[in-house]
């Protein structure tokens, strides 16, 4: 009996999910599974069914996708052989375009039979977000005695153990799953009344604060600024009738940005001028700004060092002067301005993708993308593509964006 390539593409992208969202975390702290080896062998198992795919629909988005996808990893191996970096560097340093492309890959040409829809999948995810609370307030109190099990081969301090069921250390996309469902929730008609909205988003907003992500908190900030915006004249009118407590707390975010703000303008200079930061630089203890300066004030590198130039993948070792997770910084070093500028194509052209089944918070998806890769390496992280590609695709028949019922 010959199975059905869309019951193979749902499986897989069921297992993905469940790996990436619900057993991740568990699998690779207890058992000490490698999430670096499980994505090469996913990124493999994937790229075998896409050869073996028999319906791929192609139109100008796609193509258009896939064009920069081989253009990128082409550059790469141009400026990697011309910098002595061998084959095996540039091939590891393609999984950055490829795996982006292959998740898609999933999600395309979803049309017909399925053994599920998108929709009914991200319900149940919602679930799943909201469960956090109880996993990361367990993991913020019983730091010392589950470290005791910790079979990861890593270290982590008390702050990085707020992971939830994801991965270990991998808050960012954390946060933007929990954002993505914040946003799912006040677009689409996925629970009852205004009540149950604000509820399940003030717990999903707690669960923001846990995982101790800025990113994910000024993001999430952006977020709720954009579900204002959207529903502004159903919100108003459900604020006016708090408008006491509303008042405080108008008053109070006001005082704490005045504060906070005073302190920052007043810090910002002495902290990140170019002396300083070349100081840091120099030390091997810089931040992702003090690195930003000195690139800036420096003679700018248009073509790169190579693949894994900025970090040597095969010793797992960062280059004696950087220590950041930074995909900008990264691509800077390894690609130059060259591959900067290349990048933010690849985004575009990922932005550009599902033009008929886009969700209607399509555009701030594609925000979320380009602000975590300021912080994290965003297109191997094969959690944060898949929550990207989840929230941006739509098969609901209908949007709730401008209704509070």
């Amino acid at each position: 009996m010959r199975i059905k390539t869309y019951i193979i593409n749902d499986l897989i992208l069921l297992l993905l999910v469940l790996y990436s969202f619900v057993f991740g975390g568990f699998l690779q702290f207890f058992i000490g599974f490698s999430p670096t080896i499980l994505s090469f062998l996913i990124s493999m198992v994937l790229f075998l069914f896409i050869i073996i795919k028999r319906k791929h629909s192609f139109n100008r988005n796609n193509l258009w996708f896939i064009l920069i996808t081989v253009f990128m990893m082409a550059y790469t191996f141009v400026v990697s052989l011309i910098n002595m970096q061998g084959i095996i560097k540039p091939s590891i340093y393609s999984l950055f375009f490829i795996i982006p492309l292959m998740i898609y890959s999933l999600f395309n040409n979803r049309k017909g039979m399925q053994l599920y829809s998108i929709s009914q999948l991200k319900r149940a995810l919602l679930f799943v977000a909201v469960f956090q609370l109880p996993i990361l307030l367990i993991q913020l109190y019983g730091y010392e005695f589950f470290m005791q099990f910790n079979n990861s081969g890593q270290t982590m301090r008390d702050v990085d153990f707020q992971f939830g069921t994801f991965f270990l250390k991998n808050d960012h996309a954390l946060g933007f799953f929990l954002i993505a469902n914040i946003l799912y929730v006040w677009s689409y008609p996925v629970l009852k009344n205004s009540w149950q909205k604000i509820m399940v988003t003030i717990i999903l907003l707690i669960n923001l604060l846990l995982t101790n992500s800025k990113v994910g908190v000024l993001f999430g900030a952006l977020a709720l600024f954009y579900i204002f915006v959207n529903n502004r004249k159903y919100l108003l009118a459900f604020f006016l009738r708090l408008k006491y407590l509303l008042l405080f707390l108008i008053l109070t975010c006001c005082l704490a940005l005045v504060y906070f703000e005073f302190n920052f303008y007043l810090d910002l200079k002495a902290k990140y001028n170019y002396e300083l930061s070349l100081k840091w630089y120099e030390l091997g203890v810089a931040a992702r700004e003090h690195i930003v300066v000195v690139i800036l004030k420096e003679g700018l590198l248009f073509f790169g060092n190579g693949a894994y130039s900025y970090f040597d993948i095969t010793r797992g070792e960062f280059n004696n002067m950087f220590r950041h997770f930074s995909q900008y910084i990264w691509f800077y070093y390894d690609l130059g301005l060259v591959g900067l500028s290349l990048i933010m194509v690849f985004f575009y052209r990922m932005h550009k993708l599902f033009k008929q089944n886009q969700s209607s918070y399509s555009n701030f998806m594609i925000l979320g993308v380009v602000l975590y890769s300021y912080f994290t390496i965003v297109t191997f992280d094969i959690s944060f593509v898949l929550i990207y590609f989840l929230y941006k695709y739509s098969d609901d028949k209908k949007s709730n964006i401008h209704s509070l019922s």
